[in-house]
């Protein structure tokens, strides 16, 4: 089992980065940003989509440098149930690795979108456009 995992994970580990972003930049584009009818409303939710990758990705900084603490600690342990609690942790940070990778894709691809706007609107535009 060890041999296949091992095998099938190298031959794809390219492919697996490769794919990761849960929405692609078309998406993001066309149907989380794009399915607003107005400007104003095209411009609050491509903010809004930025302001939680942000705030993600600043928790992701954190989780990392908690995470090699972590496997710090039950590296010296030196037991074996602190070897295996490190093995799935490592396992736990390939994941989140993946899925940061995904969210920094996300996050450049709403940032074009957003400094693509001619302009910043205000809260009172905003709440002015919505009946539009």
């Amino acid at each position: 089992m060890n041999d296949l995992i091992s095998k099938v994970g190298n031959d794809l580990a390219k492919a697996i980065r490769t794919i990761q972003q849960s929405r692609s930049n078309f998406q993001i584009e066309h149907f989380v940003v794009g399915q607003h009818d107005t400007e104003p409303r095209r411009w609050w939710q491509c903010v809004l989509e930025l302001q939680i990758k942000l705030q993600n990705l600043r928790r992701a900084v954190i989780q990392r440098r908690q995470t090699e603490r972590k496997l710090l600690s039950l590296d010296n342990a030196g037991t074996d149930e602190s070897r295996d609690e490190a093995a799935l942790l490592r396992l736990d940070r390939e994941d989140h690795e993946l899925a940061v990778l995904g969210a920094v894709r996300e996050t450049e691809c709403l940032y074009a979108i957003f400094k693509s706007f001619d302009r910043i609107f205000t809260r009172e535009e905003l709440d002015a456009a919505e009946a539009d």
